[in-house]
């Protein structure tokens, strides 16, 4: 007897799930995840879960991404100062500001299909992809003659190849892991951290020698390399879950033409986005908490030189070691928080982090002034409790909406950053310009600090209103 797995049999025969919270991770492993809509032929696997030289190979593949990435976005304030004094110093600052801002857009906007294309044409095609597409994107950025050109190619081009990257790699930990995933995304997240502390060391020895052309270049080389590495390693448990449809076939029995040439279509098709998740509590909630915390979550690792220059008598030297400051907790914070993730519950954790981050900008840097000490803790302290959005965001989708369709969803909910990332730091910007200073120690820049805080603060609320309100009303429970 020939078997193949029915996706939609399996379905129809899964017990119902709990109608207050769609979370138990306190289920064994071997049910992959209890309570979350996993349809896949994963389920028939022995691959070993949350662990062994597969799993781990996983987390690597989702490190080396948002190395690459990340660190590419982290370091773009060389990028700017190199091209204002050096390159197109008749360029406006705020036109070359959009290289940077196009990144994170790109990023963002790309992240429905590139989910899509991914969970389609296989993992590691879309990881290769992103390979070509990021080397070439910065060497042609390298031959750029005018900003704009730097716009398409630094800016769109390689943001989209970015999300080719992130986007596929979190959703092959999502397959590997279970009871400790938020622990395993991040230390792939950490990644960003890691690349932003090498990447800003290395941009700064080779740049003012080299010129930003070759820069570019050898990043190029860069990120080729570690998407490549990630295409080698990457192995996926569940392929093509979303759109194969297959059947029980009695042995020696042939499956009609017609029947066949169906199959084979809806096997290679590009699986459709699930809009009708915005119709979900759930998904709102969680969508536009995070819409609201990228808003701020930008504003202080853009500015925090900036204020250093403008706010204090400190010298610029301090502006970068705030940075270095940023990077290195931000590293702690994100395996850190994983682990509370996997203790407390991923919503829970998500909501402390933004909450968290919200509050220490409302207070240790609002109120900080032109303290050294006080802007070292706050760089330390928000470095922390930011790193939890970005390792626990994939975690707390994965659990809510299942693994085999979450390279699209997390591409549907990255869709909540395009906003944030294009008028965050914009609008953060305009208020310092606006503002005549005033009673707090921060100044001038007192009304974007608290723009930054407030959204973020607001994003936090609405996790929690996710958490106790449409989950789970028990205060210890694990959600």
């Amino acid at each position: 007897m020939t078997v193949t797995y029915n996706a939609a049999a399996a379905a129809a025969a899964e017990p119902p799930r709990k109608p207050d919270s769609v979370l138990d991770l306190d289920a064994p492993s071997s049910s992959l995840e209890a309570g979350n809509n996993i349809n896949d032929a994963a389920a028939l696997t022995a691959d070993r879960l949350d662990g062994g030289f597969a799993a781990w190979c996983q987390v690597a593949v989702s490190f080396l991404t948002y190395f690459a990435v990340f660190s590419n976005l982290n370091s773009f304030g060389l990028f700017t100062a190199q091209y204002k004094t050096v390159d197109f110093p008749s360029a406006s600052l705020s036109s070359i500001s959009l290289i940077g801002a196009f990144m994170p857009m790109a990023l963002a906007a790309a992240g429905p299909f590139t989910g899509r294309l991914a969970e389609s044409w296989g993992f590691r095609n879309a990881l290769a992809l992103g390979a070509v597409i990021a080397g070439a994107s910065l060497v042609l950025a390298s031959f750029a003659t005018e900003v704009w050109h730097l716009m398409l190619t630094q800016g769109l081009l390689y943001g989209a190849a970015g999300s080719l990257g992130i986007n596929t790699g979190l959703a092959l930990i999502a397959q590997w892991w279970v009871e400790r995933r938020s622990t395993a995304v991040g230390i792939a997240v950490a990644g960003s951290g890691v690349g932003g502390l090498i990447y800003v060391n290395m941009i700064q020895a080779i740049m003012p020698s080299i010129g930003f052309a070759w820069t570019l270049r050898v990043l190029a080389a860069i990120n080729f390399v570690l998407f490549a590495l990630g295409a080698v390693l990457a192995r996926p448990r569940i392929t093509s879950s979303v759109t194969t449809k297959v059947t029980r076939t009695p042995a020696g029995a042939q499956q009609p033409q017609q029947q066949q040439q169906q199959q084979q279509q809806q096997e290679h098709s590009m699986p459709k986005l699930n809009l009708a998740l915005f119709r979900e509590p759930r998904f709102l909630l969680l969508y536009f908490g995070l819409a609201f915390n990228t808003f701020g979550f930008l504003v202080p690792p853009f500015l925090l030189p900036t204020y250093v220059a403008q706010a204090t008598p400190h010298s610029a030297a301090l502006g970068s070691a705030l940075l270095t400051v940023f990077n290195a907790t931000s590293i702690v914070g994100r395996v850190s928080m994983g682990y509370l993730a996997d203790r407390l519950g991923n919503v829970t954790s998500l909501g402390l982090s933004l909450v968290g981050s919200g509050v220490s900008i409302l207070t240790t840097w609002l109120f900080g002034g032109d303290s050294q000490a006080w802007l070292v803790v706050f760089a330390g302290l928000y470095g922390f409790m930011s790193g939890g959005y970005l390792s626990i965001t994939p975690s707390c989708v994965a659990q809510l909406f299942g693994v085999a369709t979450l390279a699209s969803t997390m591409g549907l909910i990255s869709t909540s950053n395009i906003l944030g990332y294009a008028l965050g730091t914009p609008v953060a910007t305009a208020l310092i310009s606006a503002s005549k200073g005033g009673a707090l120690p921060s100044a001038q820049f007192a009304p974007a600090i608290a723009f930054a805080g407030l959204t973020m603060l607001v994003g936090g609320i609405l996790v929690f209103i996710l958490r106790y309100a449409v989950l789970d009303r028990r205060v210890l429970a694990k959600v």
